[in-house]
């Protein structure tokens, strides 16, 4: 069975006057708070396009990972917790989840980094240790997964390699829980829309999506820029200049969304070649572009 999570930092608040002060939350109840702030910004995604994904049981059984009020005493929950730290992991329960378990690692991740840069998730007692300035941004460009949806539902993109094909041997784009996607089952739409997932890298979920628009980021979507850019990529005649603008991408603050000069100086090369794509798309791609 496999698995895959995050950890937190924290650190205890000594008490100035222990006489006066009421029993301090113990780490059990702040695992529930900060999960629950979490779970709230969850909340957002309960639709239908979410429905294999964000079900109640895979929800409910992770959520159970940290333990119940009752159970404090008897080591109930699987998430571990120390004066240090708090833990949160998700299980593909034997590769029966695997999109499950990505997706909410990935949501849960990028929501904590939000309320962790917004000063949400403070708790009595406790310093949650914030987040580097940037790093809910980073996430929502550089995302650790790219997912898209079909009729089907949501699904995990295979991001392309360079000097690979856009689909494996067997003819998958992506999978789902229990389930591959297949290129061949898809109508032109749906194949658009995967495309660009897998070539740019950039997540398009129902979560980083709208949150991005609320930033105010550029987000078009245009698969056939997108082919052009690859294309562009793939000759390796400015593969010195992707390589540094990778390198700058992954050491960029994100709270400045323009992006690092290096990235303008490889998109303004790709526009005169009649490759005009988003800054942000571009950061993405060529930061998994050039990792092969």
């Amino acid at each position: 069975m496999g698995g895959i999570g995050f950890s937190i930092p924290i650190t205890r608040i000594p008490m100035l006057n222990p006489i006066a002060k009421e029993r301090p939350i113990s780490l059990l109840e702040l695992h529930r708070h900060v999960w629950g702030a979490i779970a709230d910004e969850l909340g957002e995604l309960d639709g239908d396009r979410h429905a294999e994904t964000f079900s109640s049981y895979y929800f409910d059984t992770q959520s159970e990972g940290v333990g119940s009020m009752e159970g404090e005493d008897s080591g109930e929950g699987e998430w571990e917790r120390s004066e240090t730290e708090l833990g949160f992991s998700f299980r593909d329960f034997a590769g029966c989840c695997s999109l499950s378990m990505y997706a909410m690692y990935h949501w849960a991740h990028t929501a904590y980094l939000d309320l962790a840069c917004d000063g949400g998730l403070d708790a009595p007692d406790w310093t949650i240790t914030p987040t580097t300035p940037g790093a809910y941004k980073r996430a929502l460009v550089l995302s650790s997964d790219a997912f898209g949806y079909t009729r089907a539902g949501m699904c995990n993109v295979n991001v392309r390699a360079s000097g690979q094909p856009l689909v494996d041997e067997d003819g998958h784009i992506g999978y789902g829980d229990s389930r591959n996607v297949l290129w061949s089952d898809l109508d032109d739409a749906e194949r658009d829309a995967l495309e660009w997932c897998a070539l740019t890298g950039q997540c398009r979920c129902d979560f980083c999506t709208p949150r991005r628009a609320r930033l105010g980021v550029e987000d078009t979507q245009d698969v056939v820029m997108a082919r052009a850019a690859w294309n562009l990529l793939e000759t390796g005649e400015q593969r010195s200049l992707a390589l540094q603008a990778r390198t700058a991408v992954g050491a960029w603050n994100w709270t400045d969304l323009g992006g690092p000069p290096e990235l303008s100086v490889l998109h303004d090369w790709l526009a005169e070649r009649g490759a005009i794509l988003s800054r942000l798309a571009l950061a993405s791609m060529v930061s998994q572009h050039t990792r092969s």
